[in-house]
């Protein structure tokens, strides 16, 4: 990294073994060396999210490939990291990773000579105080990387971990629809809806009363990522962008679920004329909140 160059490099130049360099000269290599790491840490958050960017636009149109990145997420243990953040350990060749301490925590350890190349986004917080009550509250000021090590970096006790591949296909659309409707805090509600499977309003998810369970719970999940994204009040984006990512939303869901599905035409189409005005990483964390949502109790007490 820059900053450990610069440091080698003015050690040599200043002798800093024949004796302490002036508080002048440290407090400017201080300086530098901080700077260095913020021009890295920028670096690196833009190369992560275009390598994010590229592999979502490659995965979001081929079905085998949403399985793949959704069974990832299914890895006991990646449940502590958001959906976003396990994508990106996954983009960067990652299968279980964690940080260095976690591992400890789990009688491994990260073997000598390993060095952190995968990277995820971490909140970093603040305490400020709230000027109606006079109290201090931790606010989010800003996200920062946090270095993360694989398993095939470790060593020490067996993981004790499988794949959550339980079948949940036998979910029934009134249990689903309930999780939704406490999580989106609008009713769900079954009625006549014309030629549609459902829609979204300010007041209502609303699924046709004419389609089976199966279809029920996929318009069910495409109308509550339209309520997550709060497209009813999005001005600034045309209907195609705001379909797009609703369903893009109900196929990563639907994959978690094990629900089959097909990937429309229509959908396919409608991702590549405008992958790039997506927000991707807004995609994740709407699946994210909605797989949290969805899954049942006893997998949330096991994975904690």
């Amino acid at each position: 990294m820059l900053w450990a160059i610069r440091k080698l490099e003015n050690a040599l130049v200043t002798g800093r073994g024949n004796g302490s360099p002036p508080r002048q000269q440290i407090q400017k290599e201080q300086k530098m060396e901080k700077q260095d790491k913020k021009e890295w840490a920028m670096e690196k958050a833009q190369e992560l999210r275009a390598n994010l960017d590229s592999l979502l636009n490659e995965t979001m149109t081929d079905q085998t490939k949403i399985m793949a990145l959704v069974n990832h997420y299914k890895i006991n243990g990646l449940y502590n990291y958001s959906f976003l953040n396990s994508v990106m350990i996954y983009a960067q060749g990652g299968q279980l990773a964690q940080s260095f301490k976690n591992w400890q925590e789990l009688e491994r350890y990260v073997k000598k000579g390993e060095k952190a190349h995968i990277y995820i986004f971490v909140p970093a917080f603040k305490k400020e105080e709230n000027k109606e009550t006079g109290e201090k509250e931790q606010f989010l000021a800003y996200f920062m990387l946090k270095p993360v090590f694989d398993v095939t970096q470790t060593e020490g006790k067996p993981l004790e971990y499988v794949h959550n591949s339980a079948e949940t296909t036998a979910y029934s659309f009134e249990e689903l629809s309930a999780k939704v409707s406490s999580l989106t805090r609008l009713p769900v509600n079954v009625k006549a809806t014309g030629e549609a499977r459902g829609y979204c309003s300010r007041n209502e998810i609303a699924i046709s009363e004419s389609s089976n369970n199966t279809d029920k719970i996929k318009s069910l999940l495409h109308e509550a990522a339209h309520a997550l994204f709060h497209h009813i009040d999005e001005e600034n984006k045309t209907r195609d962008i705001k379909e797009t990512e609703a369903e893009a939303v109900a196929h990563l869901v639907l994959s978690f679920l094990g629900i089959d599905y097909e990937l429309t035409g229509e959908y396919i189409r409608g991702w590549n004329a405008d992958k790039e005005s997506i927000n991707k990483a807004d995609i994740m964390k709407k699946a994210d909140q909605l797989i949290k949502a969805l899954r049942p109790a006893q997998e949330m007490s096991e994975a904690a």
